[in-house]
């Protein structure tokens, strides 16, 4: 998110975002490209747009958005987890503290933001990561089922 400061023309403007081609739109028609830029990066970048064409002075600000993930069930630390990229299920089980006692490792539910269901198997997901142990986005779901107590 990108806010202005030092420019009262500017000062009443909500925060922008990052379209989804990378670019950010800006008052005035100024479009600065986002994608693969640090926030400090884009602060001079957008600052070079605007100082000395339109404003004597600007000071803009970029800071990310926080994004989550979510990990639930039979995991010991069952929490909201930060989002920083790379996630995959196992890695996303293992910032929950790990499974309990009572989890079934066959039954490890993913579901995503948009509705999907996947079903992932522990052992199967540790010997091919790459087919079974999916990555998980922001917004996404990780539940680990309770097995089935013992019939005797």
């Amino acid at each position: 998110m990108v806010a202005f400061s030092d420019t009262p023309s500017l000062i009443d403007i909500k925060p922008q975002r990052i379209g989804e081609d990378g670019n950010i739109k800006l008052p005035y028609n100024v479009t600065v490209r986002a994608a693969g830029k640090t926030p400090g990066q884009l602060q001079d970048d957008i600052r070079k747009e605007y100082v000395p064409r339109i404003f004597v002075n600007l000071t803009a600000t970029v800071r990310t958005e926080e994004r989550f993930y979510y990990v639930g069930g039979e995991v010991r630390v069952p929490a909201r987890q930060p989002y920083f990229g790379d996630m995959t299920v196992l890695k996303a089980i293992d910032t929950a503290g790990g499974f309990t006692d009572f989890a079934d490792r066959d039954k490890i539910e993913l579901r995503r933001s948009g509705g999907q269901k996947f079903t992932i198997k522990w052992k199967k997901a540790l010997q091919d990561a790459k087919t079974y142990d999916l990555p998980v986005f922001p917004n996404d779901q990780v539940t680990v089922h309770k097995r089935s107590p013992l019939k005797f």
